[in-house]
């Protein structure tokens, strides 16, 4: 047989290069040894794994997500809007109709922020004085998704002033049912709370997206950033005519 020479052999690995269609089309990879094509291979498995493994819980911590949408906001509790507007003169006036009976009463607030001490909790509370709720000294007493309605229970027999009791708590967060102690001419009790479902409520002064709020025994519709809009007590209803709320 004859030998091949050097420039057949150059001819014969160039015809089979045409021949042979190229397994990639990387023109850096086409004519590229086994041992380089093999570690390319498994560099871009790896790459692969760590893409599945990884990439997902990286995207929770990137600015954007993936689409390029901006996340939603995520407001912390202190951050959020006052449940209640409590700039000095806002006032809210109602309607309040009972069995034969039928009549306004407006709440103010007067805006004078003091410290409240509550009998029932240790401590002082920065309050705003607020005036027309019950005809009692009453104030709100708001901090970060909850807001207390606080007065001074209505004793004309006791000789002392009577201190501070919790009339009614709202919270936004945490569970859905909580209590609260408080004294009532002079009858300790405990006060069960719920916060219930959200309702639209219909009432002269508007409509409004409420929560529901179980306060014992009675029951009050809130709407965020306007306040009571419906308060059933007593066998009295309390609606919301109107309005004037400052920040």
């Amino acid at each position: 047989m004859q030998d091949l020479t050097r420039s057949d052999y150059t001819e014969a690995v160039k015809t089979l290069q045409l021949r042979r269609k190229p397994p990639l089309s990387n023109p850096l990879l086409v004519n590229a040894p086994l041992p380089l094509l093999h570690e390319t291979v498994v560099k871009i498995g790896l790459f692969g794994i760590v893409s599945v493994l990884i990439l997902p819980s990286l995207a929770g911590r990137l600015p954007f997500s993936m689409t390029g949408a901006p996340p939603s906001p995520t407001l912390r509790a202190q951050d959020r809007p006052p449940l209640v507007p409590l700039g000095e003169g806002s006032r809210w006036t109602y309607g309040i109709s009972g069995p034969g009976e039928e009549w306004k009463r407006t709440v103010l607030v007067l805006g004078k922020r003091k410290e409240v001490a509550l009998a029932r909790i240790e401590g002082k509370w920065k309050g705003v004085a607020i005036v027309g709720f019950d005809g009692r000294e009453a104030y709100f007493v708001d901090s970060p998704g909850e807001l207390r309605l606080v007065g001074r229970p209505n004793n004309t027999n006791a000789a002392a002033k009577p201190a501070m009791e919790i009339i009614a708590e709202f919270r936004w967060n945490g569970p859905q049912e909580w209590s609260f102690p408080t004294k009532d001419s002079c009858h300790a009790r405990t006060v069960s709370c719920r916060r219930g479902a959200k309702e639209s409520i219909t009432v002269r002064a508007g409509s409004y997206e409420c929560t529901r709020f179980t306060i014992g025994d009675d029951t009050y519709w809130i709407a965020p950033e306007v306040g009571i809009v419906q308060r059933k007590f007593r066998g009295s209803t309390w609606e919301l005519l109107s309005c004037e709320l400052k920040k």
